[in-house]
């Protein structure tokens, strides 16, 4: 996909919260983790357990936001390529 691509997809901010747990921890274990800058220079594994994961914990607050897409809206956003 091209960043043409990307600028032409319709996307919807939505409030996250704690029942998209089990999403969001999917989407960092595949899209943040492999290349997180600090666990790298540390050379420290990613958390395997999302109940040891602050992201998810931080859920709860109802502070974060989800980029989805407005005709699939289960999908979340990765960064453009």
């Amino acid at each position: 996909m091209s960043n043409d691509d990307y600028l032409q997809m319709e996307v919807d901010l939505v409030l996250a919260n704690k029942a998209d747990d089990k999403r969001v921890f999917k989407f960092l274990q595949e899209n943040f983790f492999p290349d997180e800058p600090l666990n790298k220079a540390l050379q420290r594994a990613p958390p395997n357990d999302q109940e040891d994961c602050v992201h998810i914990k931080n859920l709860a607050q109802n502070v974060s936001v989800l980029a989805v897409l407005k005709n699939d809206p289960v999908s979340l956003i990765s960064h453009l390529q």
